[in-house]
């Protein structure tokens, strides 16, 4: 991958993570209750759009696809539009395979490497850490008159990324925008599944992970 691609998809990798956050907040919600609530004990499918803005390129970049989440920790995501690519995260283990090109990428994650302090925070929040959490962003939450939104920043300097999660209130999160420094953004747009058994979205991870690792 060049330094652009790379750079796209190990931030999407990070953000496809959040997307299996699963709550509904109120305005009385606390954060520790909020942070309760996140955690997801069957597997998870979510359809996705994406649209990416970016400083080098004149025109948005849009895609399309599914992302899956199970118990056993397992995160995964299939690229399906503009071409096909699959992506996961397993415990430490970063992932990367373009079918079409037959190109595997795999990494691990290391202590202070700034990607792996973003996933640092997504650990914080799918076990529910609320103090790791507070101890690397500060959080705002928001409620205005249809949707609640939850805001997190650098707490140690004003570094320009921002990661904003929100959805209808009263709802689940629909919306994931990641601002970075350099003003690039990339906006999710997702709609959990509900047709699809718990099984079916093991099998199918299964299926896609040992295809992802070349099995």
């Amino acid at each position: 991958m060049d330094g652009c691609t790379g750079k796209m998809n190990r931030i999407s990798i990070f953000v496809f993570s959040l997307l299996f956050i699963s709550y509904d907040i109120s305005a009385d919600d606390a954060i520790s209750v909020l942070m309760q609530r996140m955690k997801s004990d069957t597997a998870v499918k979510i359809s996705y759009q994406e649209n990416r803005t970016l400083e080098l390129f004149d025109q948005p970049w849009q895609g399309s696809g599914n992302m899956y989440s199970t118990a056993a920790g397992i995160m995964l995501r299939e690229q399906l539009q503009p071409r096909r690519l699959l992506m996961a995260i397993n415990k430490n283990d970063l992932l990367y395979y373009d079918p079409n090109k037959n190109i595997r990428h795999q990494g691990k994650m290391e202590e202070g490497d700034p990607l792996t302090l973003q996933f640092t925070v997504f650990q914080a929040l799918i076990n529910a850490d609320e103090q790791l959490l507070r101890s690397i962003y500060k959080i705002e939450f928001i409620n205005k008159p249809k949707r609640w939104m939850m805001t997190l920043s650098s707490k140690k300097n004003d570094s320009g990324f921002s990661i904003i999660v929100s959805g209808p209130l009263s709802k689940k999160v629909d919306t994931i925008i990641i601002k970075q420094a350099d003003g690039d953004t990339t906006e999710f747009m997702l709609e959990a599944d509900n047709t699809v058994l718990n099984e079916q979205v093991v099998n199918t991870v299964k299926r896609l992970y040992g295809e992802l690792i070349g099995e």
